[in-house]
């Protein structure tokens, strides 16, 4: 799972319950193309909000034999709605 603009101490928190999860990454990059080229992982996880659109990078993942899964969204916890919570409360940090 990965998302540019999230807060990376909330990776951790998502993925505790998966057994198979092996790691999490914060990138620098606008987009997750070069750090997945280089780790070629066998599965990418997008969360819901990617439901029902192609993921730009899954031609990528799939490339090498990878698997791109959407888990389902959980309200509250999307970049989009993090971004909006900030910039509408001026002390938010």
């Amino acid at each position: 799972m990965t998302v540019p603009s999230s807060t990376s101490g909330n990776v951790p928190h998502y993925l505790r319950r998966w057994t198979a999860w092996t790691g999490s990454l914060v990138f620098s990059q606008y987009t997750p193309e070069q750090v997945l080229a280089e780790l070629r992982p066998d599965v990418w996880v997008k969360g819901g909000d990617y439901a029902g659109r192609r993921i730009p990078e899954a031609d990528l993942v799939e490339s090498w034999g990878g698997q791109v899964v959407v888990v389902p969204y959980l309200d509250g916890y999307s970049t989009t709605s993090l971004i909006a919570r900030l910039t509408h409360q001026p002390d938010a940090r």
